[in-house]
């Protein structure tokens, strides 16, 4: 019994330093801010391992923009993804289905079904 305790808890563990080890990486993609699709990427799973909701909303607007902006359209649905489940989390239902919507209508057009 204590053994499986004892794996239990190791498990745990390496998995909370693998999540920060993935967490520093991304912010160091961030830090660099070429404004190309990496950054949209770091953006966008950086937000699905953060648990403080409004913050992540007010960073994935910004790269929302930048996706937007080159042109990124897997970079866009993945950012409006990030959108809604913040906003689902948040209790926020409608905006949360909205957004889900219009990452799957993204991802349904550029044939990513993956995203979908």
């Amino acid at each position: 019994m204590k053994f499986f305790l004892v794996l239990i808890f190791l498990s745990l563990t390496f998995s909370i330093k693998a999540q920060t080890d993935s967490v520093d990486s991304l912010r160091a993609i961030l830090n660099k801010q070429k404004g190309d699709s990496t950054e949209v990427d770091a953006i966008s799973h950086l937000g699905m391992l953060q648990t403080q909701f409004d913050s992540v909303i007010k960073y994935v607007q910004r790269w929302l923009l930048l996706a937007e902006e080159i042109k990124y359209k897997k970079g866009t649905a993945d950012c409006h993804l990030v959108f809604g489940r913040a906003h689902g989390e948040m209790g926020n239902f409608g905006q949360a289905i909205e957004q889900l919507l219009n990452a799957t209508d993204i991802y349904a057009r550029i044939n990513d079904h993956v995203g979908i």
